[in-house]
């Protein structure tokens, strides 16, 4: 027997919930002392939610469910059921997981610069089918090149303000405002990167 539920709650890890079966609506069976308990999982965060075509960037996907029992099982497909590439997935705790955006995931000949596709994940043997189907989306766009930076030295340990600019080829980024902290090197946008 197979049971498809559109939404379901989450458990809290080392909780279950109550399963029970009718076959005619009236008489349900569970609710016993030892009732079948079942641990769906599912998404509720996408971290970050956008990469290149090129594939290779870490996401971070939060949800609850996400049992040892599973971990071994565990993928993420990128795309919808005619187009899409799965990836392996590794378990970190019962509320995270981490994949790696797909290398060979082409955009569509009839697609933008950038694209929004589907992302769900699996633990299941049977063609890894259920994917969990939510509005959780991961977005693709091309690579761009920057050819300057302004300005191209500053002070190590000290905030600074520095601007980054593109080749003509690159449409998807436009001109960014970012604050590097350079002893940590990394980047972090302000408001005007949201659609980055």
């Amino acid at each position: 027997m197979r049971c498809v539920v559109e939404e379901m709650e989450l458990a809290n890890e080392g909780e279950a919930l109550p399963a029970y079966l009718s076959l005619n609506s009236y008489s349900w069976v569970g609710g016993s002392p030892d009732a079948l308990g079942f641990v769906p999982y599912g998404v509720t965060g996408v971290f970050p939610n956008s990469g290149p075509f090129e594939g290779y960037t870490d996401i971070l996907i939060t949800g609850k469910g996400f049992s040892e029992e599973i971990a071994h099982r565990a993928k993420c497909r990128f795309g919808v059921e005619a187009d899409y590439a799965i990836v392996d997935a590794e378990v970190v705790d019962y509320t995270k997981l981490v994949c790696r955006s797909p290398s060979d995931f082409k955009l569509p000949a009839t697609a933008e610069e950038a694209i929004s596709v589907p992302i769900g994940i699996s633990f299941n043997d049977e063609e890894f089918k259920p994917w969990t189907q939510d509005m959780h989306r991961f977005r693709f766009y091309t690579q761009p090149v920057i050819v300057e930076a302004n300005p191209d030295e500053v002070a190590i340990g000290k905030m600074a303000e520095i601007f980054v600019f593109t080749d003509g080829e690159s449409k998807f980024f436009e001109r960014k405002f970012l604050l590097v902290f350079l002893y940590l090197t990394f980047f972090v946008c302000n408001n005007s990167c949201a659609n980055w």
